[in-house]
C-alpha cells in the first residue's frame, strides 16, 4: 500500500514541476506589442524576411527591442541631444551579437597588430560590408 502512494506521489510531483516549467518558459517570452503588428509586417515585406514558426516569436521580440532603442535615441536626437538618427534597416532582426558575427566576423584589435605594420597594406582593414 506505501508503496502504490508513493509511486502516485512521485507521478503527481514530477508531473507538476514539468507543468510549473512549461508555464514559466511561455511566460518568460515576452509578447508582441498588438499595436506594432502593421509595422512589423511591413518591415518584413520591404526587406523580404520570413521566419520558420518557431522563430517568428523570437525575431520579432529583437525587431521591437531594437525598435525601442531606435525610437528612445531619434527622441534625443530631435532633442538636440545626439548629431544622428537611427533608422529600422534590414539588420533589425538581429541582435548585436549576431550583427557583429554576421558582419565583423573575427575582429582584430589594435593592439594585436604589429606595430611595424600597416593594417591597410596587409588586408587587416577590410571594406564595410552591407
Amino acid at each position: 500500500m506505501l508503496r502504490k502512494h508513493s509511486h502516485s506521489f512521485a507521478l503527481v510531483l514530477g508531473t507538476l514541476l514539468v507543468l510549473s516549467y512549461c508555464l514559466s518558459m511561455a511566460s518568460a517570452a515576452p509578447l508582441p506589442d498588438p499595436n506594432l503588428d502593421a509595422e512589423w509586417e511591413e518591415w518584413k515585406m520591404k526587406y523580404l524576411k520570413t521566419y520558420s514558426p518557431d522563430e517568428e516569436g523570437l525575431r520579432r521580440a529583437v525587431w521591437e527591442k531594437n525598435k525601442e532603442f531606435i525610437d528612445k535615441h531619434n527622441e534625443n536626437y530631435r532633442q538636440g541631444k545626439t548629431s544622428f538618427s537611427l533608422g529600422l534597416n534590414h539588420f533589425s532582426d538581429m541582435t548585436r551579437e549576431e550583427f557583429m558575427k554576421y558582419c565583423c566576423g573575427t575582429q582584430l584589435s589594435r593592439k594585436n597588430l604589429p606595430k611595424s605594420e600597416n593594417g591597410k597594406k596587409k588586408s587587416y582593414v577590410t571594406h564595410r560590408m552591407d
